[in-house]
């Protein structure tokens, strides 16, 4: 079993992975998590311990702190930010992939999906519209050739 422990920081309106901890420094990555949100770029930051099982190429994600995530009612202070998340599971565990940081490298928000599908809708109306007057061009032609 891999132990890694990933510190995300959130900015720019998305979640980045900064730097990946060996299994023995969670300590050094939660304090890397609490000085780099002090940040003023950095919106939330979050430590993720990730177990991966290279035999069944099955991993497991569990947050361990999260400064996204409210600590009561009220909330934690920027500056405070001192204490580990509840311990809920950030992702449950996937049967046959690829390690979190691969699978957070592959994911998309909707924003991109939307642009992508923009762009193949404008690439396929634009070869349609190319197809439409070539067509058209060659029945004109042959239209006045009788």
């Amino acid at each position: 079993m891999e132990i890694t422990y990933e510190l995300h920081a959130y900015s720019n309106d998305r979640w980045s992975i900064i730097h990946k901890y060996p299994g023995s420094e969670q300590e050094r990555a939660i304090e890397h998590a609490k000085q780099l949100y002090r940040e003023p770029h950095v919106s939330n930051v979050k430590v993720v311990k990730e177990s991966y099982d290279p035999h069944t190429n099955q991993s497991t994600d569990f947050v361990v702190f999260d400064t996204s995530k409210p600590e009561r009612a009220s909330g934690p202070s920027r500056p405070a930010a001192t204490s580990p998340a509840a311990g809920k599971p950030d992702t449950k565990t996937s049967s046959g992939s690829a390690p979190a940081s691969a699978r957070s490298a592959a994911k998309k928000g909707p924003k991109t999906i939307s642009l992508t599908w923009a762009i193949i809708l404008l690439i396929v109306a634009i070869a349609a519209a190319a197809i439409l007057f070539v067509a058209l061009d060659v029945l004109d032609r042959s239209l006045h050739t009788l």
